[in-house]
């Protein structure tokens, strides 16, 4: 088997909002430098500096408290990601991956093809990536760690040993690995006990070496904390952007598409929290696509006054259908993208109830036959039904076939939200009638309807009643 290990040197600072460019930036543990970005590097602070000394260096500096748990949940998001690349995929907290690459080198055709795949996934989520490649995925991952090609020249420090085992040995003079492994392994046992010995032979490839693989999680849910407070909701739009970028690779890696999203605003000190939840009449996998709609919502939104976090998840997940076209339409039954788009912008600005998509009813009077549904342009929502009389709204036998609805000028668009009365001299008949009469349990009707025109020269859909009496029910348009 051959392993692909990945490194991330700069992990436990990446995990944070990045410092405008210039802007000295450092990782602080105990009190103390452990990581610096290039601008405090050229300021000259160094690894093992108090803050306080940090700061006295540089005033501008910004600084941030290393959070393990967010650093493990970043390997794992990540490790999502890769999951695209190959189906075993594990963490080595606190920076490191391996992947098994030998069963994917046939799909990326060889090795540097797969390695600069995985490195362009990892630069789009914010990371800087060393990899390597070895036998073992011990040895990948230490490789990567070191910046190395030989085992035999990996500083001890930079290996799983403890470093009061690296201590006793650089007291004997060694330094590398290569000195370990060419000592006899039945005197390392005896002094050093027999868990080094193993590490080696899991090193070199005699010994199994079992990782467990990630799951890939079923939802996906991000969170960015900022480092100073955002007050502008332009200033919003590039830190979404990285969560959405996110959030993009894990639908790709996965073939899915989301159908809704749900931002969460939030100042950390205090209850005020917002909420945003954007839906799409098709779901997306594009970054860009999400970023649209959500440029358009945060518009109208009320935010809390200081924002220092942004939550993103995505709900209503479906399996991804790349949109299918012939040179000039779409193929039959899927909505034009850009109506998909224009039914999400206009949610977006008037807000989710502004457009409504319909859904067929099994009644036969025409303002109890539909129902107002969620937006779906992606052919689900608007499935033909199936008579169970067997008949179209017209009479017509199907013979057992699937019952069509009524062509479209038969019935019109606009139907009143209740029937008017109308003189029959307004009228001039023009088509009819459709006979519609439901059962006397359910407050039964019989109606014969027409197509006609009235006074003004509108073509009109009316009925006239068991008693007689006329109705305008709709306009055509």
């Amino acid at each position: 088997m051959l392993w692909l290990g990945l490194h991330l040197p700069n992990l436990g600072l990446e995990i944070f909002e990045a410092a405008a460019p210039g802007t000295p930036q450092v990782l602080v543990e105990d009190n103390r430098v452990i990581l610096q970005n290039p601008a405090a590097v050229a300021a000259g602070i160094t690894p093992g500096s108090t803050l306080a000394t940090a700061h006295s260096i540089e005033p501008r500096l910004r600084h941030c408290n290393r959070d393990e748990i967010r650093e493990r949940e970043r390997l794992e998001l990540l490790a999502g990601a890769l999951y695209g690349f190959s189906s075993h995929v594990s963490t080595q907290p606190p920076s490191s991956l391996v992947l098994e690459a030998g069963g994917s080198l046939e799909l990326f055709g060889d090795l540097a093809k797969l390695e600069q795949a995985v490195r362009e996934t990892c630069e789009a989520l914010g990371h800087v990536t060393i990899m390597r490649t070895a036998l073992t995925p011990s040895a990948a991952m230490t490789l990567a760690r070191a910046r190395q090609d030989d085992l035999k020249h990996v500083p001890l420090e930079l290996t799983e040993l403890n470093a009061a085992t690296v201590e006793r040995f650089a007291n004997m003079g060694m330094h590398a690995l290569g000195a370990l492994i060419a000592l006899p392994e039945d005197e390392l046992a005896h002094r050093f006990g027999p868990e080094l010995v193993n590490y080696l032979k899991r090193l070199t490839g005699r010994m199994p070496d079992p990782r467990e693989a990630v799951t890939p999680a079923e939802a996906f849910s991000s969170r960015l904390h900022l480092l100073e407070a955002v007050t502008g909701k332009d200033a919003l739009l590039f830190p979404m952007q990285r969560l959405l970028g996110e959030l993009q690779i894990w639908l790709v890696s996965r073939q899915l598409g989301a159908e809704q999203i749900v931002w969460t605003l939030d100042d950390h000190g205090s209850k005020d929290t917002a909420e945003l939840t954007i839906r799409f009449a098709r779901a997306q996998q594009r970054r860009e696509a999400f970023l649209d709609i959500t440029r358009l919502k945060l518009e109208s939104a009320e935010l809390p006054g200081d924002v220092l976090g942004i939550g993103l998840r995505a709900e209503r997940l479906v399996p991804w259908q790349a949109g299918s076209r012939t040179l000039f339409q779409s193929q039959p039954g899927q909505a034009p993208a850009d109506a998909a788009g224009l039914v999400d912008q206009l949610c977006a600005r008037l807000g989710n109830r502004a457009c409504h998509g319909i859904r067929p009813v099994d009644q036969h009077a025409p303002e109890q036959a539909w129902r107002r549904s969620r937006p779906a342009m992606n052919g689900r929502g608007g499935r033909r039904s199936r008579s169970r009389s067997g008949k179209h709204g017209n009479g017509r036998a199907t013979d057992g076939e699937e019952a069509l609805l009524p062509a479209p000028d038969e019935r019109p668009i606009w139907l009143l939200s209740r029937p008017r009365p109308i003189n029959r001299s307004e009228l001039k008949l023009l088509k009819g009638p459709e006979r519609i009469r439901t059962a006397w349990w359910q407050r039964g009707i019989s109606r014969d309807y027409y197509v006609a025109r009235d006074r003004r020269g509108a073509e009109c859909w009316a009925f006239v009643d068991a008693g007689n009496n006329w109705y305008l029910h709709g306009y055509f348009a």
